[in-house]
């Protein structure tokens, strides 16, 4: 505000600190999401086993802020495991792939353990796709 004559000292600190808030132009709940999955629009779920793969495509809004929010990225060595499930978040500019078990949240070369509520999710969903009648070929 330099340069500009203040008359009102009051109102001069309110309008420093309503423009303090670095993620002030995100959505509720945006700031909290990592880097790396801001601005996802779709997510597409994957499940292999025993030669039978599942897959699931999250794009409703409201959901897919769901999953955003449940990501925490808290580091851990990477595990000898076999991953079976992934997830894609896909953006505007790309998309991010996730490798994922019960514990392990990879992507990019680096290793996070799975964030619970996250799982809980994935396994609602693909739980759905699994439960759900196939439709027959007639």
């Amino acid at each position: 505000m330099r340069g500009v004559p203040v008359r009102c000292p009051a109102a001069a600190l309110l309008v420093v600190i309503a423009g303090c808030g670095a993620n002030r132009h995100l959505p509720d709940g945006a700031a909290r999401v990592p880097e790396p999955f801001r601005g996802t629009v779709r997510i597409t779920l994957t499940q292999e086993r025993l030669g039978q793969k599942v897959e699931v495509r999250v794009s409703d809004p409201d959901m897919v802020r769901e999953f955003l929010a449940a990501i925490q990225l808290v580091p851990k060595n990477r595990c000898k495991c076999d991953h079976f499930q992934a997830a894609v978040f896909e953006k505007q500019d790309g998309s991010v792939s996730v490798s994922l078990c019960d514990h392990c949240f990879d992507f990019s070369g680096r290793h996070y353990k799975m964030p619970a509520e996250f799982y809980q999710l994935f396994q609602r969903e693909i739980g759905k796709a699994v439960a759900a009648p196939v439709p027959s070929k007639k």
